[in-house]
């Protein structure tokens, strides 16, 4: 299925965000611009908008526009992703939403960590102006970023 224009921007800001925040990844986005571009890895039957990986840790992103946030595809692919995460410590899942929805993608994501028994992974929400971070295990306390 073909990205909107705003998807791709979502996806855009989340690897400028990441490089910002961690210049040390070698980030890789689902977004060729040539034939033999490398993509991110295919994660139980889901791809990621990006994939990164730091020195012993793993990032994945996905973006979602405020329509699909809450599609069951979505969540699939985000059970997929965290699933994939939590066999690590201290890996990062990060939801890239248009600003409006920050608030619907960290309830999400609350919900799916409880209903998963998350204890390893670290989420965040960027809403394209900040970022939420929700530290792995313990309360359910988001912080800025």
């Amino acid at each position: 299925m073909a990205e909107s224009e705003q998807h791709r921007i979502l996806v855009k800001k989340m690897e400028i965000w990441l490089n910002e925040n961690f210049p040390d990844s070698k980030a890789v986005v689902d977004a060729q611009e040539k034939p033999g571009d490398p993509t991110p890895p295919i994660i139980g039957s889901h791809r990621p908008d990006l994939y990164a990986e730091l020195k012993k840790q793993v990032i994945i992103g996905e973006a979602k526009t405020s329509f699909d946030i809450e599609r069951p595809h979505s969540i699939s692919q985000f059970k997929s992703f965290l699933s994939y995460l939590e066999k690590g410590k201290g890996n990062q899942l990060i939801l890239s939403v248009p600003h409006e929805n920050g608030g619907k993608a960290r309830f999400v994501l609350e919900k799916l960590r409880e209903n998963m028994t998350l204890k390893k992974t670290h989420m965040i929400v960027f809403d394209e102006c900040d970022a939420w971070f929700l530290k792995a295990g313990g309360k359910i306390k988001w912080h800025l970023f």
